[in-house]
């Protein structure tokens, strides 16, 4: 696992070659090591009270995807006595999904519930907290199915069944009442009534299968486009700034199931680069193609095949950076490969740039005029679907920078100081935290004592390069590795502008978006 100090934002850029420098902090999994949401057998189906658990199937994926279609087939094509929960999501007052589905609910102990004006992996969480307990407590259902809307997050809908929420419950109280220990009366019943409802969820009910939906036909295109959810009017709430490239690749990856829908749509070749970018995204999920949503609903209803575990941790760069001899599943199928590049020098800053412009920052299915341009660098290079990881700029020596690339949407963004930089007193105490900053620590590579002028910590005159490095994850198909590793090695500082030492690397040209830091401000992390 990674540990990043601190967190910041980034303004954004646009480059010509088609790369959107995002602002928005690419989003962590969290690591939940004692939880394991897995139902591989059926006592584990069974709660405290020897009761049988409710399973869930959660639905996500973008708008017109196919998954009310898909949700109406299940529906329709169960013929057992199975007796469904379903909760439709939708963004509008007016909830359309829910109108099409509710001729499908057949029985009597059927029943549908519509969440509407919300989406619930933000504005409506403790909605569907409420709902979904208050169905497993009925105890009248055998499996419960939820469509999310097409803007939702398929991983705070799953954190909804742990107590995830109520820790982020407690955070806002205490911001709200300027950290006081006092809880408000009336917060403190609301809690009570989560703590319940989020108990009766972790007692009563089981995740069975994430789904993600995917439409084939306008799954690369809109990875590639890197348009904002604000541009379509799509946002999930006024402060909604992701884009359609982040939620896709959100959904992608948290997943453990991903219908390839609409397949009828596209030639086998594109079906094919579909396929391959899935796969770049997550090395786990199992791939169905369909058309109209039309699937044997045994491979999510009743399949037993979610475990938190392994899903949050399915993401392929994940897999990657973890496991320098990843092999990832049906490689010669999809085409898909993958490496890790390390270094341990800075890059030039200027170099840099001119690198992702130029070679990254192309794609494949760019504008007609440009396609011999395009050819030659996919010639170069290949098709780098995914890359992420953390690198180390010249221009700014004591600052560790977070990278990430999907698609076309490209994040470059300050993660706070290397721990070679920051004082002893602000390092982790625990030791198994300790042991992880030090597990990348370089005590034999000289570094100059100059950096410390940068600062006035006393603990910056220390004489190896610590833990700063290059650390980068790269997923694509035909990818050319050594071609890649070539370019970024001529990014690295030469071994005479090494020697120069960081008061002069600050003084070169930085192309690279800048984040003024409040000063005054004491918040950190």
């Amino acid at each position: 696992s990674l540990i990043f100090p601190f967190l910041l934002n980034l303004c954004t850029i646009k480059l010509l070659q088609g790369f959107n420098f995002h602002h928005q902090v690419q989003q962590q999994w969290p690591q939940h090591s004692m939880i394991r949401f897995s139902m591989s057998t059926e006592s584990e189906l069974l709660n405290v009270k020897g009761q049988r658990k409710l399973p869930v199937t959660i639905l996500s994926g973008f708008l017109g995807a196919g998954k009310t279609t898909l949700l109406k087939h299940i529906l329709q094509s169960d013929h057992s006595d199975r007796r469904y929960a379903v909760i439709v999501n939708d963004m509008n007052e007016l909830n359309i999904d829910g109108a099409l589905v509710r001729p499908h609910i057949q029985q009597q102990d059927e029943k549908l519930v519509e969440m509407s004006n919300g989406c619930i992996c933000c504005t409506l969480r403790e909605d569907l907290l409420r709902e979904v307990a208050s169905l497993a407590r009925q105890g009248r259902f055998d499996h419960l199915i939820i469509e999310s809307t097409g803007v939702s997050e398929p991983l705070p809908v799953a954190e909804t069944f742990l107590h995830e929420i109520l820790s982020k419950k407690n955070q806002e109280n205490e911001e709200e009442n300027d950290n006081s220990l006092l809880l408000k009366p009336e917060f403190e019943e609301d809690m009570n009534l989560l703590q319940q409802d989020a108990q009766c969820l972790l007692d009563c009910t089981e995740i069975d299968s994430m789904v993600t939906v995917i439409d084939a036909f306008n799954f690369l295109k809109d990875m590639k486009d890197a348009e904002d959810l604000s541009e379509r009017g799509l946002q999930a709430r006024d402060d909604d700034n992701r884009s359609i490239t982040e939620l896709l690749v959100s959904q992608v990856e948290f997943a453990n199931v991903v219908l390839v829908n609409k397949c009828d749509t596209v030639s086998p070749e594109e079906l094919q680069k579909v396929k391959q970018t899935v796969r770049a995204l997550n090395a786990d999920a199992q791939i169905i193609e369909t058309i109209h949503s039309n699937i044997d609903i045994g491979a999510i209803i009743g399949s037993k095949s979610f475990d938190f575990d392994r899903v949050s941790q399915s993401a392929t760069w994940i897999k990657a950076m973890n496991n320098h001899d990843l092999k990832i599943p049906e490689t010669e199928e999809y085409g898909i490969g993958s490496f890790v590049y390390r270094a341990r020098r800075p890059f030039h800053s200027v170099r840099l740039m001119k690198f992702i412009e130029n070679d990254l920052g192309n794609d494949d299915d760019n504008a007609e005029d440009n396609a011999v341009e395009v050819e030659d660098m996919k010639e170069k290079v290949g098709r780098v679907i995914r890359s992420k990881g953390f690198f180390w700029l010249c221009t700014r020596p004591t600052e560790m920078m977070v990278w990430s690339q999907a698609g076309g949407l490209f994040h470059l963004t300050p993660g706070g100081q290397w721990w070679a930089d920051s004082p002893r007193a602000l390092w982790p105490c625990d030791e198994e935290s300790v042991e992880q900053i030090l597990s990348d620590w370089d005590h034999s590579t000289p570094y100059c004592r100059e950096v410390s002028l940068l600062t006035n910590h006393e603990s910056l005159t220390m004489t190896t390069v610590g833990d700063r490095r290059q650390e980068l994850v790269f997923i694509g198909s035909d990818m050319k590795e050594e071609v890649l590793r070539s370019h970024l090695d001529r990014c690295l500082l030469t071994e005479e502008e090494l020697q120069e030492g960081p008061n002069r690397w600050i003084l070169l040209e930085d192309p690279f978006p800048v984040v003024e830091h409040d000063h005054d401000s004491e918040e950190e992390g």
